[in-house]
């Protein structure tokens, strides 16, 4: 939604630009990700450069914030679809209660350790992608190309600007770093998840809004930002397709909630480690499992 009022009828192009550009991220991930595997990903990459210093704290602060801001957002897309399974006269204060809840469900999960994280997200991931492949092999009969007429194309900078917008849609593929040590041939591994999820990603991307493009008019995507996929599969798969859509959109965000609670307990352990925290932040308040996962700072 938020991509289509950028670069409209070009939100495909954006989604190909992001792509390339996390593809050439994903190369130094792999390179450095195989020579230094650890549960910190780049923290552990910025340290072993610049040392245990100002520079590579600052970067890693960064990073750590950057996964609250993260979390932030898909919480809140995942509040937005489940709202549009309650009365339309609800309050906005259960949309709130939503978001906490997903947060604290995750966390709940990551509590238990690496394994659960890594089941819950294969059972969760291969349900979305299961249902936006049928939603997109439905769409696809539908699809008005008059819609998709190059003719239709915005000005080139709306394309790059909305290419670094959709470039956060891309950016988990970094997440993958952080379970190096629990891999058991990180060098040949993590290369191949690196790549295989950043090119399958993209082409799920493109068809998805190829999809929506063809099916909606750019004011309705716009109007329905926060449940644009539901709103699209609603012409050609009625109520149904709506429900269906919202559903998948709900195991898409948990999963992105999933991931980044991971990797984020991973790298707030490691930035407390090396001593980048505020004392008060380096707290040990939980033992270590036997997955490595839960020395966690406070």
């Amino acid at each position: 939604g938020v991509s289509a009022k950028i670069s409209g009828h070009a939100m495909y192009i954006s989604f190909i630009i992001a792509g390339f550009i996390a593809l050439f991220c994903a190369y130094s991930y792999a390179k450095l990700g195989s020579t230094y595997p650890s549960a910190g990903g780049p923290v552990e990459f910025l340290v072993k450069e610049y040392g245990d210093g100002v520079l590579s704290g600052g970067f890693n602060v960064l990073l750590w914030v950057g996964y609250v801001f993260a979390l932030s957002l898909y919480a809140r897309a995942f509040g937005g679809y489940a709202m549009t399974f309650l009365p339309s006269t609800v309050s906005g204060f259960w949309l709130n209660i939503l978001i906490t809840m997903i947060i604290l469900v995750f966390t709940g999960i990551n509590f238990i350790g690496a394994k659960a994280v890594g089941k819950t997200e294969l059972y969760i991931v291969a349900t979305k992608v299961v249902i936006l492949l049928i939603f997109i092999i439905a769409g696809f009969f539908f699809i008005d190309s008059s819609k998709l007429a190059l003719s239709n194309l915005p000005h080139v900078s709306n394309i790059f600007y909305g290419a670094g917008i959709v470039f956060l849609a891309y950016e988990g593929f970094g997440l993958i770093t952080n379970a190096a040590e629990d891999m058991q041939n990180p060098k040949k591994t993590l290369p191949k998840a690196l790549y295989l999820a950043v090119i399958i990603t993209m082409f799920i991307y493109i068809l998805v809004s190829l999809t929506v493009l063809g099916n909606l008019p750019i004011a309705d995507i716009v109007n329905a930002k926060d449940y644009a996929l539901a709103a699209a599969a609603e012409p050609f798969l009625g109520k149904i397709g709506f429900t269906f859509i919202a559903i998948a959109a709900l195991f898409s965000t948990s999963s992105a909630i999933n991931a980044t609670l991971y990797g984020g307990a991973n790298v707030s352990y490691l930035v407390a480690k090396h001593g980048e925290l505020p004392r008060i932040f380096e707290r040990k308040i939980w033992g270590q499992s036997t997955e490595g996962l839960f020395i966690t700072s406070l």
